[in-house]
C-alpha cells in the first residue's frame, strides 16, 4: 500500500495580518459602543433640540393640568380667589378640613400632585434659590397672582394666576416659544425681588397661600410682561430677572385668566 500525505501549506503573513486587523476593529467598535452607552446613561453632557421639545411639552402639559383642575374647582363652588396654592404636604395636613378642601395640591382639595421644574429644563445659574428649602439650586417653579399679561384677562389687580419656571435653559425656552408661536426671544425688565408674590412656596413672610390673602397686608403692584411679543399669549418664555436679581430665562403659563 502506498501512503500518500497531503502537502502542508504554511499560513501566509497577509492572512495573519488580516486577522489582527479585524480583531483591532472589533476592539475599537466595542470601546466606542461602551463609551456611547456610558454617555447616554449620563445624559450625554448636553441637550438636543428634540430633548428640549420633550421637556417643554412636559412643562406645558403640567400647566394644562393645573389650569383644568383650577377650572374644575371653580365650577364646583370654590372661588379662584380662595384656592390655596401652597404645596407643602406637611403644612397642608395640619390645616382645618375646610382649608384642606380649598387646597389645589391636597387630596381632599384639588388632589393634583405638585411637580417641580424638571431637571432636563435647568439653566446655568448657580446661586441659591430664595424661596426653596433646598438652597443648592436656583431652578424652581412657583405660582404667582401678580403677573399681568397684556391681552390675557382684564388686566385687573391680581387677575391672572400664573405658573412660573425660573432659570430654565435657552433651548427649552425657545421650544416653549415655538409652541406658543413666538418667533424671537422677548426681553422683560424685572425690578427684582419686589415683583413676585409666591403662593406655592410661601416662606419667611414673602408668600401668600391664596389670592384672598394678598390684601392682608395690602399688595398694590402687578408685574407686567411688557414685551409686545408676549401680548395675547397665555404661555411663553422670556429673558428676564428672577426675584434674586439674576438674569435668566423664565417661562410662564396662565392658569386662570380674569
Amino acid at each position: 500500500m502506498i501512503k500518500m500525505s497531503l502537502p502542508s501549506f504554511p499560513r501566509s503573513k497577509p492572512e495573519r495580518g488580516n486577522a489582527l486587523f479585524l480583531i483591532l476593529i472589533a476592539v475599537a467598535l466595542f470601546a466606542a459602543l461602551s463609551y456611547a452607552i456610558t454617555q447616554s446613561g449620563r445624559g450625554g453632557g448636553g441637550t438636543s433640540p428634540e430633548k428640549d421639545r420633550i421637556t417643554a411639552a412636559g412643562i406645558l402639559d403640567y400647566g394644562a393640568q393645573l389650569r383644568s383642575m383650577i377650572t374644575r374647582m371653580s365650577l364646583t363652588g370654590t372661588p379662584v380667589d380662595n384656592i390655596i396654592f401652597y404645596k407643602e404636604q406637611s403644612t397642608l395636613a395640619g390645616m382645618s378640613a375646610a382649608n384642606q378642601a380649598l387646597a389645589l395640591f391636597y387630596s381632599s382639595g384639588g388632589g393634583l400632585p405638585w411637580q417641580d421644574t424638571p431637571v432636563s429644563a435647568y439653566g446655568a445659574t448657580a446661586v441659591a434659590d430664595y424661596t426653596s428649602t433646598d438652597t443648592s439650586s436656583v431652578h424652581y417653579r412657583d405660582i404667582v397672582a401678580n403677573l399681568s399679561i397684556p391681552g390675557i384677562g382684564t388686566g385687573k389687580q391680581f387677575g391672572n394666576i400664573v405658573m412660573m419656571d425660573f432659570d430654565i435653559s435657552l433651548g427649552v425656552c425657545n421650544a416653549i416659544n415655538n409652541a406658543a408661536g413666538i418667533s424671537s426671544m422677548p426681553v422683560v425688565v424685572d425690578s427684582g425681588a419686589t415683583s413676585w408674590v409666591p403662593m406655592a412656596r410661601a416662606v419667611g413672610g414673602w408668600g401668600y397661600n391664596s389670592v384672598s390673602q394678598l390684601t392682608n397686608p395690602p399688595i398694590v403692584f402687578n408685574f407686567v410682561l411688557s414685551d409686545a411679543r408676549l401680548t395675547g399669549h397665555p404661555f411663553g418664555c422670556y429673558s428676564g430677572v428672577d426675584p434674586d436679581g439674576n438674569a435668566e430665562y423664565i417661562s410662564y403659563y396662565a392658569l386662570a385668566e380674569r
